[in-house]
Protein backbone atom coordinates (compact mmCIF):
# COMPACT_ATOMS: atom_id res chain seq x y z
CA UNK A 1 0.00 0.00 0.00
CA UNK A 2 1.32 3.42 -0.91
CA UNK A 3 1.65 5.90 1.91
CA UNK A 4 -0.01 9.23 1.21
CA UNK A 5 2.50 12.05 0.84
CA UNK A 6 2.87 14.17 3.93
CA UNK A 7 1.52 17.65 3.34
CA UNK A 8 4.04 20.26 4.37
CA UNK A 9 2.48 23.28 6.10
CA UNK A 10 2.76 26.62 4.28
CA UNK A 11 6.12 28.26 4.87
CA UNK A 12 7.71 25.10 6.23
CA UNK A 13 10.44 23.26 4.34
CA UNK A 14 12.18 19.91 4.46
CA UNK A 15 15.88 20.44 5.29
CA UNK A 16 18.98 18.47 6.15
CA UNK A 17 20.65 19.50 9.38
CA UNK A 18 23.88 20.30 7.54
CA UNK A 19 22.06 22.99 5.53
CA UNK A 20 20.89 24.99 8.57
CA UNK A 21 23.88 24.82 10.92
CA UNK A 22 27.25 26.57 11.04
CA UNK A 23 29.27 23.89 12.83
CA UNK A 24 29.03 20.40 14.29
CA UNK A 25 31.59 18.21 15.99
CA UNK A 26 32.37 15.67 18.67
CA UNK A 27 34.12 16.52 21.89
CA UNK A 28 37.39 15.19 23.20
CA UNK A 29 38.97 13.85 26.35
CA UNK A 30 42.60 14.53 27.28
CA UNK A 31 44.60 11.90 29.11
CA UNK A 32 43.70 11.68 32.80
CA UNK A 33 47.34 10.80 33.52
CA UNK A 34 48.40 14.34 32.60
CA UNK A 35 47.42 16.47 35.61
CA UNK A 36 48.05 19.68 33.64
CA UNK A 37 45.05 18.93 31.38
CA UNK A 38 42.40 19.43 34.07
CA UNK A 39 41.60 22.02 36.72
CA UNK A 40 41.74 25.04 34.44
CA UNK A 41 39.03 27.55 33.69
CA UNK A 42 37.45 25.99 30.57
CA UNK A 43 34.14 24.36 31.51
CA UNK A 44 34.10 20.76 30.20
CA UNK A 45 30.73 19.02 29.95
CA UNK A 46 30.29 15.33 30.71
CA UNK A 47 27.03 13.38 30.25
CA UNK A 48 25.80 14.20 33.77
CA UNK A 49 26.08 17.94 33.00
CA UNK A 50 23.77 17.78 29.98
CA UNK A 51 20.34 19.08 30.90
CA UNK A 52 18.07 21.40 28.92
CA UNK A 53 19.89 24.50 30.18
CA UNK A 54 23.54 23.82 30.95
CA UNK A 55 24.46 26.31 33.65
CA UNK A 56 27.51 24.58 35.14
CA UNK A 57 29.91 21.68 34.63
CA UNK A 58 31.51 19.39 37.20
CA UNK A 59 34.93 19.55 35.55
CA UNK A 60 37.13 22.05 33.74
CA UNK A 61 40.01 21.75 31.29
CA UNK A 62 43.16 23.83 31.15
CA UNK A 63 44.37 25.39 27.89
CA UNK A 64 46.84 22.47 27.73
CA UNK A 65 44.01 19.95 28.07
CA UNK A 66 41.99 21.64 25.35
CA UNK A 67 44.99 21.60 22.99
CA UNK A 68 45.97 18.00 23.83
CA UNK A 69 42.54 16.64 22.98
CA UNK A 70 40.06 16.88 20.14
CA UNK A 71 37.75 18.95 22.38
CA UNK A 72 36.46 22.19 20.89
CA UNK A 73 35.36 25.32 22.70
CA UNK A 74 31.68 25.85 21.84
CA UNK A 75 30.03 29.29 22.09
CA UNK A 76 26.97 30.04 24.22
CA UNK A 77 23.67 28.78 22.73
CA UNK A 78 25.37 25.75 21.20
CA UNK A 79 23.10 22.70 21.18
CA UNK A 80 24.88 19.98 23.20
CA UNK A 81 23.76 16.42 22.38
CA UNK A 82 24.98 13.17 23.91
CA UNK A 83 25.80 10.85 21.04
CA UNK A 84 28.05 8.20 22.60
CA UNK A 85 27.15 5.43 25.03
CA UNK A 86 24.30 7.61 26.31
CA UNK A 87 22.35 8.88 23.31
CA UNK A 88 19.78 11.64 23.19
CA UNK A 89 20.31 13.89 26.21
CA UNK A 90 20.18 17.44 24.96
CA UNK A 91 20.91 20.87 26.34
CA UNK A 92 21.84 24.42 25.47
CA UNK A 93 25.17 25.84 26.57
CA UNK A 94 24.64 28.88 28.77
CA UNK A 95 28.31 29.90 28.40
CA UNK A 96 31.37 28.84 26.34
CA UNK A 97 32.27 25.21 27.08
CA UNK A 98 34.05 22.15 25.75
CA UNK A 99 32.65 18.61 25.81
CA UNK A 100 34.05 15.14 26.29
CA UNK A 101 34.02 12.66 23.44
CA UNK A 102 30.59 11.22 22.79
CA UNK A 103 29.00 14.63 23.23
CA UNK A 104 28.36 16.62 20.06
CA UNK A 105 28.17 20.39 19.78
CA UNK A 106 25.94 21.94 17.11
CA UNK A 107 26.01 25.65 16.28
CA UNK A 108 22.85 26.73 14.46
CA UNK A 109 22.63 29.21 11.63
CA UNK A 110 20.20 31.37 13.60
CA UNK A 111 18.87 33.09 10.47
CA UNK A 112 17.19 29.74 9.72
CA UNK A 113 17.19 27.55 12.84
CA UNK A 114 16.87 28.56 16.48
CA UNK A 115 18.98 26.56 18.96
CA UNK A 116 15.99 26.08 21.28
CA UNK A 117 13.96 24.62 18.41
CA UNK A 118 16.73 22.18 17.45
CA UNK A 119 17.16 21.15 21.09
CA UNK A 120 13.41 20.47 21.32
CA UNK A 121 13.56 18.51 18.06
CA UNK A 122 16.28 16.24 19.46
CA UNK A 123 14.45 16.00 22.79
CA UNK A 124 11.35 14.68 21.06
CA UNK A 125 13.33 12.31 18.81
CA UNK A 126 15.52 10.52 21.37
CA UNK A 127 14.13 7.10 20.37
CA UNK A 128 14.88 7.77 16.71
CA UNK A 129 18.46 8.79 17.55
CA UNK A 130 18.90 5.51 19.40
CA UNK A 131 17.52 3.57 16.41
CA UNK A 132 19.98 5.11 13.95
CA UNK A 133 22.97 4.61 16.29
CA UNK A 134 25.56 2.07 15.26
CA UNK A 135 28.76 0.51 16.58
CA UNK A 136 30.04 -2.77 17.92
CA UNK A 137 31.50 -1.95 21.35
CA UNK A 138 28.84 0.66 22.16
CA UNK A 139 26.27 2.46 20.05
CA UNK A 140 26.88 6.03 18.90
CA UNK A 141 25.57 8.56 16.41
CA UNK A 142 28.46 10.33 14.71
CA UNK A 143 28.33 13.88 13.32
CA UNK A 144 28.32 12.76 9.64
CA UNK A 145 25.08 10.84 10.30
CA UNK A 146 23.52 13.74 12.23
CA UNK A 147 24.36 16.18 9.44
CA UNK A 148 22.25 14.16 7.02
CA UNK A 149 19.13 14.08 9.25
CA UNK A 150 16.10 15.45 7.44
CA UNK A 151 13.30 17.24 9.24
CA UNK A 152 10.54 19.77 8.65
CA UNK A 153 11.60 23.30 9.52
CA UNK A 154 9.02 25.99 10.23
CA UNK A 155 9.72 29.68 9.65
CA UNK A 156 11.47 31.47 12.54
CA UNK A 157 8.24 33.05 13.82
CA UNK A 158 6.63 29.61 14.15
CA UNK A 159 9.80 28.18 15.74
CA UNK A 160 9.52 30.92 18.39
CA UNK A 161 5.84 30.09 19.00
CA UNK A 162 6.60 26.36 19.36
CA UNK A 163 9.47 27.11 21.76
CA UNK A 164 7.21 29.40 23.81
CA UNK A 165 4.39 26.85 24.04
CA UNK A 166 6.77 24.04 25.04
CA UNK A 167 8.33 26.29 27.70
CA UNK A 168 4.85 26.93 29.12
CA UNK A 169 4.17 23.19 29.20
CA UNK A 170 7.50 22.56 30.96
CA UNK A 171 6.69 25.27 33.50
CA UNK A 172 3.28 23.73 34.21
CA UNK A 173 4.88 20.30 34.64
CA UNK A 174 7.50 21.74 37.02
CA UNK A 175 4.81 23.52 39.07
CA UNK A 176 2.70 20.36 39.26
CA UNK A 177 5.73 18.34 40.34
CA UNK A 178 6.53 20.91 43.03
CA UNK A 179 2.99 20.58 44.42
CA UNK A 180 3.27 16.77 44.36
CA UNK A 181 6.63 16.93 46.13
CA UNK A 182 5.20 19.25 48.83
CA UNK A 183 2.19 17.06 49.48
CA UNK A 184 4.22 13.89 49.89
Amino acid sequence: MNKPKQKIPDGWKRVRLQDVIENIGDGGTPSRSDATSFGGDIPWAIVEDVKFKITSTKEALSEVGLKKSSAKLWPPRTVILTTGATIGRVGLADFPLATKQGITGIVCNTSELLPDFLARYFQSNEKYLNRIANGSTFKEVRAPILKKLEFLLPPLIEQRKIIYILALVDSAIDQTQAVIDQTQ
